[in-house]
């Protein structure tokens, strides 16, 4: 690519200074539900187009990079010429968002100014309802004399990134896919790959063609896999603001399109999102990634930051990197438990303490039966880590009681750990800002169990 457009620094409405982001190629935001992170993709690309601050994202810093010259080069190739008559707009050129001249693109790019219409053309935001459509049929294009706008009519005519995106939609779901080259009044993807020469002459092929299902007619989950890998593939926007990726998709689908969204790609990706797969997946491929994670505050949206620096120390430690430590990034609360056994304890004793209305105590008939809940570790490879804990105000615990003190080096750095992720501060236990203690009956037994929790001020 020889352009390239990125945001060197970003600043939210409850955020204390800029963040800067020019040396990430990826930007995962995440938080729970009105956080402001889709609002933060649209507020994004409308500061770039020269719109005004927005109640979440305050303001945004671009970073161009190439010369006026080597930005017409650019969409010369990657944009389809005028087709009117007209002498004054032959220079006009055209992309999926719209129409522009090289000589306003010129300006544009030279004067630091606003983006305006150019920014149709330097930035792709997909959410879920547009990542379907570009998963439909679209009218065929002449690939010689047309005007190749849509992704589906670029890949018509690039066999290279037809093999990229076939390849991972076989990653995906087992199956790949290809372009109906036939001709007619539209151009079809089909799921499947012929076994039959590809030759307009060879009926054998013509009628497999004929007999694979077209993408268009799939469900929701692959159209969507399907129509955001075809747009990354088949064009080359230099930033890409991508919404819930994992609406639709199954657990380990979501997870590989984390794996594709985080390849190197000369682009810088923002990437919204509320699944913990997806993100595992980010980390799986991201050369640079920056976490930030938003949460709102009365009228404004806080952002904490997980640097490039810290993601990579976290992610190089095999022990933190197959734990379920950064599901608490998607969680109000953590705690730190010693083994499965006690997770699986404390979240009963915990659902107890939390949920059980004020003056009223509850007796299970057996730790088994209380210990039916979903806040377990995720897998035997968690075996020292968190389970998940809502709660009203985001904070970090270390549980403790009195068959297991975590006093050790490796605890301390776990909850250190814990609280890089969180945002939050963590403490060993004598250093403590308030002591919550609960007591939970079972058939035979009686358990008290403390926590301890240390406040951002604290």
């Amino acid at each position: 690519m020889t352009i390239g457009l990125r945001i060197d620094t970003i600043e939210f409405s409850g955020g204390s200074e800029s963040i800067s982001l020019g040396h990430s190629d990826l930007i995962a935001l995440i938080g729970p539900n009105n956080a402001g992170k889709s609002a933060a993709l649209r507020e994004i690309q409308a500061q770039l187009q020269g719109g005004q601050p927005g109640p979440v994202v305050t303001g945004v810093c671009p970073e161009r990079n190439g010369s006026a010259d080597e930005l017409v080069a650019w969409l010369e190739t990657s944009t389809a010429a005028s087709s009117y008559s007209d002498p004054t707009l032959q220079d006009l050129r055209a992309g999926p968002g719209g129409e522009i001249t090289l000589s306003q693109a010129r300006m544009l790019w030279t004067n630091s100014q606003p983006l305006g219409p150019l920014t149709h053309f330097l930035v792709f935001r997909a959410d879920a309802d547009s990542r379907l459509q570009l998963a439909q049929s679209v009218p065929s294009v002449d690939a010689i004399h047309g005007r190749a706008t849509q992704p589906l009519q670029r890949l018509l005519l690039d066999h290279e990134a037809e093999h990229r995106l076939s390849a991972s939609t076989e990653r995906a779901f087992d199956a790949p896919v290809c372009v109906n080259r036939t001709g007619g009044a539209e151009i079809h993807l089909h799921l499947g790959r012929p076994r039959e020469e590809a030759r307009l002459d060879n009926p054998a092929y013509l009628e497999e063609l004929r007999s694979l299902p077209q993408v268009a007619s799939q469900g929701d989950g692959m159209r969507s896999f399907i129509g955001l890998l075809l747009a990354l593939t088949a064009t080359d926007y230099p930033l890409v603001l991508i919404d819930e990726p994992e609406a639709f998709l199954h657990p380990p689908q979501a997870k590989e399109i984390g794996r594709q969204l985080g390849r190197p790609s000369g682009q810088q990706r923002f990437v919204a999102t509320h699944d913990s797969e997806v993100l595992l997946g980010l980390l799986d491929t991201a050369s640079s990634i920056t976490i930030i994670r938003l949460r709102r505050e009365g009228g404004v949206n806080v952002p904490t930051v997980l640097s490039s620096t810290q993601v990579r120390d976290l992610w190089e430690d095999p022990f933190l990197r197959y734990s379920n430590l950064l599901d608490g990034l998607f969680h109000r609360g953590v705690v730190i438990c010693e083994a499965d056994g006690d997770a699986t304890l404390y979240t009963a004793a915990l659902d107890h303490a939390l949920h059980t209305p004020s003056g009223r105590r509850r007796t299970c008939s057996s730790p088994n039966a209380a210990a039916s809940t979903s806040c377990q570790p995720r897998s035997a490879l968690s075996r020292r880590w968190a389970f998940r804990l809502q709660r009203s105000s985001t904070s970090t615990f270390c549980a403790r009681n009195s068959f297991c003190a975590e006093s050790s080096r490796r605890s301390e750095a776990h909850g250190r750990a814990v609280s890089s992720v969180t945002g939050e501060s963590w403490r060993p236990r004598s250093r403590v800002c308030q002591r919550h203690r609960h007591s939970w009956g079972t058939s035979g037994m009686r358990l008290r169990i403390a926590w301890d929790k240390t406040t951002p001020n604290g």
